[in-house]
């Protein structure tokens, strides 16, 4: 049995695109990126058990921060970009 504090620095990239056709021939289309550094402080657990088995617990708070951001988007042939 056994507890401990495990600090982590995690990086990501999340987004979304989006995409509209209308009926009169007008489409658009938007994207958007976002990079983030997430640290989290997680208490950790591990039971020991009998046989091969570890099972662990891990909770505790993450503190996030966006590092960029950029969206783009076009409709009929014009583009707009914006960091």
């Amino acid at each position: 049995n056994g507890w401990g504090i495990r600090p982590e620095l995690l990086y990501s990239q999340r987004g979304a695109t989006s995409r509209v056709i209308e009926e009169e021939g007008i489409s658009a289309e938007a994207t958007v990126k976002i990079d983030y550094f997430d640290i989290p402080v997680l208490l950790q657990y591990e039971a020991r058990t009998g046989g091969g088995v570890r099972p662990q617990l891990y909770l505790g708070p993450s503190i996030g921060y966006k590092s960029s951001c950029r969206v783009d988007g076009s409709a009929n042939g014009i583009s707009v970009s914006m960091s």
